[in-house]
C-alpha cells in the first residue's frame, strides 16, 4: 500500500529529525514548486520532480518493514537548495535598502541554526567528555574488550552495532536481524551472538533461541555501548553483569 508506506516512513523521519527540520524541507519544496510554477522555470520543476520521485521510490520500496532514513539524503538535499534559494529570493525584493537585506540574511541563518539545534550532537558531546576514560564510551576499545570474549574460530551472530568489528576480526560473521523479507538470523546456526541495542528491540536473542551468558557495557545509556553475549540454548538465566570500567 503506497500510502501507508509514505504515512509510515514520513512519522519515522519526523520523529527521527523533528518537526522543524520536516517542515523547512516539505515547506520549502512546496513554496519552490508554487513558485516555479507560476514563474514557469522548468529547470526547477526537474529538480523538484526529482526530489519527489525520490522519496516515492524510498517509501514504497523499502514499505512498513525499515525506516529508511539515510536514503531520504537525496530529497532533503534538494529541500535545503529550495530553502536557500528562498532566502536569497527574499532578500532580493525590490523596495529592500542594503541593511533590510543584510538583517533578513542574517535573521534566517539564525533561525535555521535554531532549527538545526536538536539532534546536533552537543549533549552527546558533553557526554563523552566527561566519560572520555572509560571503556564503554570509546567504540573501538569497547570492541577489542568484546572480542575477547569470543574464541577467533567462533561463529558469529553480531548486531549492527559491531559487525563490522567482528567480520574485521576473521570470524565467520553472519548479520544479526530477524526481520522479514530480509534476513532471518534464527535461520543460521552460531556459536556465539552478540545483541546490542537494535537486536533488544528487536527481541532477536528469543526468536533465535539464545541462552545469556554475559553482558558489557552501560544498558541504561544510549550514548553507551552494550552488548548481550548469548549461546544457543533456550534459557532465561540472568546473565553476570560486566560495569564499565575506566581505561588504565
Amino acid at each position: 500500500n503506497p500510502l501507508a508506506a509514505w504515512r509510515f516512513q514520513l512519522v519515522g523521519m519526523t520523529e527521527f529529525i523533528g518537526l522543524p527540520q520536516t517542515l523547512l524541507v516539505g515547506g520549502s519544496l512546496l513554496f519552490c514548486l508554487v513558485f516555479s510554477v507560476r514563474r514557469r522555470q522548468t529547470e526547477w520543476l526537474w529538480l523538484i520532480a526529482t526530489a519527489l520521485l525520490s522519496a516515492h521510490v524510498v517509501s514504497v520500496c523499502l514499505g512498513e518493514d525499515h525506516l529508511g532514513l539515510g536514503y531520504w539524503v537525496v530529497p532533503a538535499g534538494i529541500g535545503y537548495l529550495c530553502a536557500g534559494s528562498l532566502a536569497v529570493r527574499l532578500t532580493k525584493r525590490d523596495g529592500f535598502s542594503g541593511w533590510q537585506r543584510a538583517a533578513i540574511g542574517v535573521t534566517a541563518t539564525l533561525c535555521l541554526l535554531a532549527i538545526h539545534i536538536p539532534g546536533c550532537g552537543l549533549r552527546g558531546l558533553v557526554v563523552y567528555w566527561q566519560h572520555r576514560h572509560e571503556v564503554a564510551y570509546n567504540a573501538p576499545w569497547f570492541a577489542q574488550e568484546l572480542l575477547r570474549e569470543i574464541p577467533a574460530d567462533a561463529r558469529c551472530s553480531v548486531d549492527a552495532q559491531f559487525l563490522l568489528d567482528v567480520f574485521a576480526s576473521g570470524r565467520p560473521t553472519v548479520n544479526l536481524q530477524s526481520i522479514p523479507k530480509y534476513f532471518l538470523t534464527q535461520d543460521h546456526p552460531y556459536d556465539y551472538m552478540i545483541v546490542s541495542r537494535f537486536g533488544i528491540a528487536e527481541d532477536t536473542a528469543r526468536k533465535a533461541r539464545g541462552r545469556l551468558v554475559k553482558t558489557m557495557g552501560v544498558r541504561d545509556d544510549p550514548f553507551a555501548c552494550y552488548v548481550e553475549i548469548y549461546r544457543p540454548g533456550e534459557s532465561s538465566e540472568e546473565a553476570p553483569r560486566e560495569s564499565a570500567a575506566p581505561v588504565p
